[in-house]
């Protein structure tokens, strides 16, 4: 499994449907090493990349990650799980 050096910033979202909050890029935990790779190993966790298919090709990407570029994902949000906390790139 290859890991881009930008995995490394992982930012680990969740989103809290109903209330639909939202959490501030500075205020999202970050991620990094150990913590990283636990967290991509945990089935309650859904993987979302939300760079766009350029950004894909030029950095790579993580096995498992479902790709919804973030100028679509307004659109497609009955695509993410209300079950799961999402760990976003």
């Amino acid at each position: 499994m290859r890991i881009a050096g930008c995995w490394m910033a992982v930012v680990a979202l969740i989103l809290t449907f109903g209330a639909c909050s939202q959490v501030a890029e500075s205020e999202a935990p970050q991620l990094e090493g150990t913590e990283l790779a636990a967290a991509l190993a945990d089935e309650g966790i859904f993987l979302l990349d939300v760079r766009e298919p350029s950004e894909l090709e030029e950095l790579g990407t993580v096995e498992g990650y479902v790709n919804i570029p973030i100028d679509q994902l307004a659109d497609r949000l009955d695509e993410l799980p209300r079950d799961k906390r999402i760990l976003t790139a």
